[in-house]
């Protein structure tokens, strides 16, 4: 099947391309990218269509697809040829959001950053928002335990004194470039006006902006503070067009840059990410080549958050913001009110601050906007959440910040931007509860403890199957001024969910250091068994995360085998 895709858009402010970009490495003599278009498909190979007259050449890419590139003239020919393999998806543009700069202005009270020396700090008052809380969520955490790595995926990095890159890689296959160690931002490429004469080069910035917003250097007496201190990767999946000066790629050279992210991209590796970061879209279905790349990443444990777009409409039209197990991001102003540029609906999961952010570009520091910066913002948000509990998973990471998120104070979003704004210090403190306890499950009686323990199963067991008795045994860190609840529930074997049917066996609140939460008569064959983390009375049912028993993990007593 066929899946038709119109001129690509994905900025604000912007003129929309009208012609279809074409994404192939291996195509001589192409001035620009408007000339060609190409398709990607799965399980085809290079004998398979090198023979075709249809055919300019093709690219073979991880987990058995191919994209092939066409002559003019020649589209409908090729997606009927192709079509015999499978489903046939057009290499859609992406684009990314036209970015207004201007110089940094003062905005806030030196005073709201005394713990830092950052100059352009007084510039960032998304830091101090009262919706976002960034700055209050940062001077709240407790145990940073973790140095998280983020990837993002843009048009490459420059040089900049305020940001550091730990690595990256280049994917991008426009303008006859091919894949690179160098990731650079910058385009080198024909003219199309002067073919035989020379070759024009620019650069974007794009990046370098998304790399400010989330983890700027801080505390180094330069530029500004990015929200977290992180280590950054850039896998460049854009090119700029010299002739327009508009930021270009294709969803070909997007699943390069996830696949990469993966780690399974042979030709370049890096450790794996906690986040990827990624502030494009192209007018599109979100393609399965993308999807699998994204449910890989997520079920690594790495967090995929992308843009919502930037044109007041449906972002169910945009890729990859419109694909599964992403957090999507729109964007609200400093006053609380949704972007009027926002794309909205019902795949937006939460909004950040998207207007006059101050971060780095390609040379110097200017203000943006739009949803990259947002996006961007909330990546640097979760980094915060995630270094101080390194365990969370990305479904973890995703509920805490929604279930904390501000709401929209009238009724302006209908319900189309999210579960709501972004709070950082919420966010925090929600993940303490929630995400802080470490529960495990054992046997109520541990025979390596000596003959004592044995004496004491002898006895009970006149009155109660010990051997059936299990225990949760629950750690805390933050004990000292936390309440933490719990729920232990139990289940028919074969329940859809733990919600319907479910039994609540018991309840627990404690602020000790470590509780053993009994677990009495177990029957496996008959019921399933979980310990529920709640946040705040767990009668009132806002217990989002469940630990599950499994029995076969369990050590059990020798009288027991």
């Amino acid at each position: 099947m066929y899946l038709m895709n119109i001129a690509c858009k994905e900025s604000y402010k912007m003129k929309r391309i009208l012609s279809i970009i074409a994404a192939s490495a291996f195509v001589t003599g192409v001035a620009n990218a408007g000339e060609l278009s190409s398709y990607v498909v799965k399980g085809a190979n290079a004998a398979d269509v090198e023979s075709q007259p249809w055919h300019v050449s093709h690219q073979e890419l991880p987990g058995g697809y191919l994209k092939v590139t066409v002559g003019e003239g020649w589209e409908s020919a090729a997606i009927s040829g192709l079509s015999r393999f499978g489903e046939v998806v057009e290499n859609s543009i992406l684009e990314r959001p036209e970015s207004v700069k201007m110089p940094p202005d003062v905005y806030v009270n030196s005073e709201s950053f005394s713990e830092y020396d950052d100059p352009y700090l007084i510039s960032q008052p998304e830091l101090a928002s009262p919706y976002n809380r960034v700055i209050e969520g940062i001077e709240s955490q407790r145990d940073k335990r973790k140095k998280v790595k983020v990837v993002i995926l843009d048009t490459g990095a420059r040089a900049h004194e305020d940001i550091v890159y730990q690595g990256g890689y280049s994917m991008t296959t426009l303008f006859e470039q091919n894949e690179s160690d160098d990731y650079t931002d910058l385009t080198i490429m024909e003219d199309p006006a002067n073919p035989d004469v020379g070759t024009l080069e620019c650069y974007s910035g794009h990046g370098n902006q998304m790399a400010g917003v989330i983890g700027a250097t801080q505390n180094n007496g330069k530029g500004i503070a990015g929200i977290a201190d992180v280590d950054l990767y850039m896998g460049r999946v854009m090119s700029t067009d010299c002739t327009t000066m508009q930021d270009v790629g294709s969803l070909s050279d997007l699943y390069l840059g996830l696949t990469w992210a993966t780690g399974s991209y042979s030709n370049n590796e890096i450790p794996k990410p906690d986040f990827v970061n990624v502030s494009l879209a192209a007018e599109s279905v979100c393609p399965g080549f993308i999807q699998e790349a994204i449910d890989v990443l997520v079920e690594q444990g790495t967090t995929v958050v992308v843009s919502a777009g930037n044109y007041g409409d449906s972002v169910a039209k945009y890729a990859p913001a419109n694909c599964q197990n992403v957090i999507v991001v729109g964007s609200h102003g400093h006053d609380g009110i949704p972007s009027t540029f926002s794309n909205s609906g019902d795949q937006v999961d939460i909004t950040a601050i998207g207007h006059r952010l101050t971060t780095t570009g390609e040379n110097g520091y200017y203000v943006y906007e739009g949803t990259s910066s947002a996006a961007a913002a909330v990546t640097g948000m979760l980094a915060v959440v995630k270094e101080n509990f390194p365990d969370a998973t990305p479904a973890q990471l995703e509920e805490v910040i929604k279930k904390t998120a501000v709401d929209y104070e009238d009724a302006s979003c209908g319900g189309d931007c999210g579960e709501g704004m972004i709070d950082l210090y919420a966010s925090l403190r929600s993940a303490e509860q929630l995400l802080d306890p470490s529960i495990s499950f054992a046997h109520a009686f541990d025979e390596t403890e000596g003959c004592e323990v044995t004496r004491e199963m002898e006895g009970l067991a006149e009155h109660m199957n010990v051997c059936s008795a299990l225990t949760a045994n629950v750690t805390m860190n933050y004990s000292d001024d936390i309440d933490y609840n719990f729920k232990l529930l139990r289940r028919e074997v074969g329940s859809v969910d733990w919600v319907s049917g479910t039994e609540t066996l018991k309840q627990v609140k404690t602020n000790d250091e470590e509780i053993r939460i009994s677990i009495l008569d177990v029957d496996s064959n008959e019921y399933e068994y979980a310990v529920a983390t709640c946040e705040g009375d767990a009668s009132k049912g806002d217990c989002p995360f469940l630990t599950e028993l499994d029995t076969s993990s369990i050590v059990y007593p020798s009288s027991c085998l």
